[in-house]
């Protein structure tokens, strides 16, 4: 009999074990319902009726029956429902208008409540909404969510697109458990734009979620820069513990991603084109890998970072700043890391971080200088200066080659340093180690190199100190 996949240990399976059980009706016993049509009770679907009282008739009868499926036919439904316990809303899926007109189904609010689907207060089990395209309400001074879940466990949202709501398109509250988010796209989001607190076109409480393949955006290019200093309209916002997040895309708003959650698992996520902040972690004990910032800060030009992280014990592998070729805005910084004054074990651990400096206006990384600030891993990777630079830009670097050259040359800074970096130089006579105040040698005077030696200087607080 098909059975619902398990969160965390049916991963390579889920979405077929989820097809297989969606494909038909269950009650809470398990056994097979037959679907249930929306126009076959009553529901027009013409843009102009209200649906309302008609879909929510099916819903509460299936409900009530044990649960099962509530076909949605294509069709524009004028409506604002409460979602109940066993009901799967499964339409065609997220389509749009072809040559031959508008061929998915779409619930338009009806403006008689807060979400267009809505949840109870009280737990419920087993309901979702696949394949119906949502549309709030953008009327000045409208509570507009799209899809609320309050307090519901193994929920399901997916395969749809989610539009034009004066606040979340859609929100998990924190009684949410075990919930499922897939192939989701929203668009002109969070349109009260002016905020006291943060808010997530996608805003994700409670614990135990998987979610991938999410767009989300703001659509932010409406309002030209960030609401407030504050960055309160974010595209993506995690509150939630212990899920699982990926492939997600953040843009087009004051802040790409914030977690603020704990104890997640975060991979191949984006935050591209947004006018604050690419990325901001708040929460701890988090693993990030192959997190990338890709041309944020578009509100103002050295101003905003890539990456600002407050919580701690967070591990990031592969966290990528980037900008596209010709843009005229950089980052203040690529790596922003406020944490100090904890337990070592508290500190937040970056493997293999990359942001060229050309694309920051201040500093590659703003970080702690205590001892048990947050303790970058630097890769190894080489670095073959260009010929007869006094100045040499080792970020992300270990092996320094001053090999090419060809002209005497005294070099008098390293750039890009974060402490705890320790690099190797292998040169020849043609150049000289200047002693300074930020680039110190072990004898205390310049050091011409010797062919055939490596010379090791180590980083810490602003200065680089030989070995």
């Amino acid at each position: 009999m098909p059975r619902l996949p398990v969160v965390g240990s049916d991963l390579d399976t889920f979405g077929t074990i989820l097809n297989e059980y969606l494909t038909v009706g269950h009650d809470s016993a398990g056994r097979h319902t037959a679907p249930v049509n929306i126009k076959e009770r009553g529901a027009i679907g013409n843009n102009v009726a209200n649906d309302s009282a008609a879909i929510q008739a099916v819903i509460d009868e299936v409900s009530a029956a044990g649960g099962g499926q509530v076909i949605v036919p294509p069709g524009n439904y004028k409506c604002n429902i409460t979602l109940k316990g066993g009901v799967y809303l499964v339409g065609p899926g997220r389509q749009y208008t072809t040559s031959t007109g508008y061929v998915g189904a779409q619930f338009i609010t009806a403006g008689t409540a807060e979400a267009v689907v809505d949840t109870p207060l009280t737990e419920i089990k087993s309901c979702g909404v696949i394949g119906i395209n949502i549309r709030g309400s953008v009327t000045a001074g409208v509570v507009s969510r799209g899809i609320h879940f309050r307090s519901v466990v193994k929920g399901y949202i997916r395969d749809l697109h989610v539009n034009a709501t004066n606040d979340e398109s859609i929100r998990l509250d924190g009684a949410c458990g075990a919930c499922v988010l897939q192939d989701i796209q929203t668009t002109n989001s969070l349109r009260t734009r002016t905020r006291t607190t943060l808010a997530g076109t996608v805003d994700l409480n409670g614990t135990d979620h998987w979610v991938s393949a999410v767009e989300a955006s703001t659509s932010a290019q409406i309002e030209g820069n960030v609401s407030s200093a504050s960055q309160f309209c974010a595209a993506i916002v995690i509150r939630s513990t212990n899920g699982y997040y990926e492939t997600l895309m953040a843009e087009l708003s004051d802040v790409g991603i914030v977690l603020g959650g704990s104890i997640n698992k975060v991979s191949d996520c984006r935050s591209d084109l947004n006018y604050g902040d690419g990325w901001q972690v708040t929460g701890e004990r988090n693993q990030v890998v192959n997190a990338h910032s890709h041309a944020n800060g578009q509100g103002l030009t050295n101003t905003y970072s890539g990456f600002v992280v407050s919580g701690a014990s967070n591990q990031f592998a592969n966290a990528l700043v980037s900008r596209n070729s010709g843009d005229l805005v950089v980052y203040k910084h690529g790596f922003v890391d406020t944490v100090g004054n904890t337990a070592r074990t508290g500190r937040n651990w970056y493997a293999n971080p990359m942001c060229p400096a050309a694309i920051v206006g201040t500093a590659v990384w703003s970080i702690s200088s205590t001892w048990a600030g947050p303790a970058p891993l630097v890769p190894p990777h080489q670095v073959r200066a260009p010929a007869n630079l006094t100045s040499i830009d080792v970020a992300d670097c270990r092996v320094v080659s001053l090999g090419a050259y060809s002209l005497a040359t005294t070099v008098t800074a390293f750039t890009g340093g974060v402490n705890g970096q320790v690099i190797h130089l292998i040169g020849d006579a043609e150049v000289t180690i200047a002693n300074g105040t930020a680039l110190k040698t072990n004898t205390g005077a310049n050091v011409v190199l010797a062919a055939n030696r490596a010379y090791t200087f180590v980083y810490f607080d602003g200065v680089w100190y030989q070995d």
